[in-house]
């Protein structure tokens, strides 16, 4: 008892530091996600049951290129949604852009389609960004919607 007495100040002092990291940890739980579940939560769960084949990605990429109208077509599946993006050539309107997405469709089962989100980001090879524009077509959906003309 004499050495609590004697040493109550430093007592204090380590028992609040102690409180404070207890309270900081407890916060920090709180406010933080749980890095050990999946970013996605349960709404991919069954994606498995959907696999798109990169086969099927690279006909997609291989008709568009051989159109003539596209430099270059990267995809990334992320999610439920497949990204596209194109780079189109000098001198390929809007609207001959946008028709692209039949070699996408066309290329995609039923399955696919119904069970993923589809985005196509276009961009023109020889031109800054404010002349792009995307088209999205939701699982839902049975055709593309498009950015307005900028």
């Amino acid at each position: 008892m004499n050495y609590i007495k004697k040493h109550k100040k430093g007592l204090l002092i380590i028992g609040a530091i102690v409180l404070i990291v207890v309270l900081f940890l407890a916060f920090i739980h709180t406010l933080m996600p749980d890095t050990r579940k999946s970013v996605w939560g349960n709404r991919i769960n069954d994606i498995e049951n959907h696999p798109v084949s990169d086969e099927s990605l690279e006909k997609i990429k291989s008709d568009i290129i051989g159109t003539g109208k596209a430099s270059s077509v990267t995809y990334r599946l992320s999610g439920r949604t497949i990204n596209f993006v194109i780079t189109l050539n000098a001198g390929v309107s809007r609207a001959d852009g946008e028709g692209l997405v039949s070699h996408i469709t066309s290329n995609l089962n039923d399955d696919i389609k119904s069970y993923y989100d589809i985005q196509v980001y276009y961009k023109y090879a020889d031109s800054e960004d404010s002349n792009s524009f995307m088209g999205y077509k939701q699982k839902t959906s049975s055709s593309f919607s498009f950015t307005n003309a900028g």
